[in-house]
């Protein structure tokens, strides 16, 4: 929920910025001329919505964008338009969800947010990691007891997750190849079928 305020913030942004779009083109009887905002509107919150991190840092960079507009339609405002004044703020708004962003991946980056265990989804990740050992110690450059020693705390920090059923073929390929033990492969079994 936590990643997810500053969507929620964004989207309040959004709504009063076209609320105010609405108004200021209502009580000017024009509808031309507010184009670009729309769409820069538009864009920004598809943007932040996307699943690309590219794209995400666009429209968060767009955010910005709009905010200093926004801002500086308050300061230079000649006359008191309540449209205005409601597109401003609501462009202030979102840029809100873009320094709670920042200030998020901040924590994250520096270490001051607990990370959590590895979801379920993670899974392939533990066991790719687990593959990439083995072949280093086919080829020499891990010793029995260094991939053993790695192996115990790459399984040891996956403890958290648990293994879906679809990850069920990975882990039997990995008990083929010998990177883990029959028991250790009756472990990620029993805990898959404990959890349904």
């Amino acid at each position: 929920m936590k990643k997810e305020v500053n969507k929620i913030v964004l989207f309040i942004g959004f709504l009063t910025a076209i609320a105010g779009i609405w108004v200021s083109a209502v009580s000017t009887g024009s509808f031309g001329g507010l184009d670009l905002t729309v769409i820069a509107l538009v864009l920004a919150l598809a943007f932040v919505n996307a699943s690309a991190n590219v794209l995400k840092i666009i429209g968060y960079s767009l955010n910005v964008l709009l905010g200093a507009i926004g801002l500086s339609a308050l300061i230079k405002m000649p006359r008191m338009d309540i449209g205005t004044i409601v597109i401003a703020i609501g462009l202030l708004i979102m840029t809100l969800a873009t320094v709670i962003y920042f200030f998020v991946f901040l924590l994250g980056y520096f270490g001051f947010v607990k990370q959590k265990g590895k979801k379920a989804s993670e899974a392939p990740s533990l066991w790719n990691e687990l593959n990439r050992y083995k072949e280093m110690q086919e080829d020499g450059i891990l010793t029995d007891d260094e991939f053993s020693d790695l192996k115990q705390k790459a399984m040891d920090g996956a403890d958290a997750s648990v293994p879906t059923m679809d990850d069920l073929k990975k882990w039997k390929k990995l008990l083929d190849q010998q990177v883990i033990t029959a028991e250790e492969f009756a472990s990620i079994k029993k805990s898959i079928f404990s959890n349904k």
